[in-house]
């Protein structure tokens, strides 16, 4: 719902208030360098090709958090210290991977900003088996770590036309 350096007005929602998730819960880095690569960000790793801009495949994602996971001499480790920037990995997250993904956050970025780059960043808390999110109708709902990807990451999509259900 809510995007780097882009507007969005309740009426761009045209999938429904009900069904747009605006923000979800996070896990925070502890800046250290051991820190849990799953609570940290890892940069300078290239799409795989073929990749659609948005719903890849759980196969697609998984093969990303595996290449991700050999990059992690370029691990940001704070990760969500830094709330108040409102940029990818601090604040902004989407939801390409499911909640509580073992993925790993990552961009293909290397010589810019990890706030101005396209990314995946995941949904994830403490709690076992999903994640608190905030609709755009400002219903609070828990989310299961085993809802189905697509309804996910339609979940995700403001306008994208797809039809939801309970989720």
């Amino acid at each position: 719902m809510f995007n780097y350096q882009r507007t969005v007005a309740m009426s761009d929602i045209t999938d429904g208030t009900s069904t747009a998730i605006a923000v979800s819960e996070a896990t925070v880095g502890n800046n250290s360098a051991t820190d849990n690569v799953r609570q940290s960000h890892v940069r300078n790793q290239a799409f795989p090709g073929g990749v659609p801009n948005k719903f890849w495949t759980k196969s697609q994602l998984d093969t990303y958090g595996t290449q991700c996971l050999t990059g992690t001499g370029n691990l940001h480790s704070h990760k969500g210290r830094e709330w108040a920037n409102g940029i990818g990995s601090q604040t902004i997250f989407n939801t390409m991977n499911g909640p509580n993904t073992t993925n790993p956050d990552c961009h293909p970025c290397a010589g810019c900003g990890w706030y101005d780059s396209a990314g995946i960043w995941s949904a994830r808390s403490q709690h076992t088996g999903g994640v608190h999110v905030l609709l755009g109708d400002g219903a609070v709902r828990f989310v299961s770590d085993n809802v189905d990807l697509l309804t996910w990451q339609r979940a995700g999509a403001i306008n994208d036309g797809g039809v939801l259900g309970e989720f």
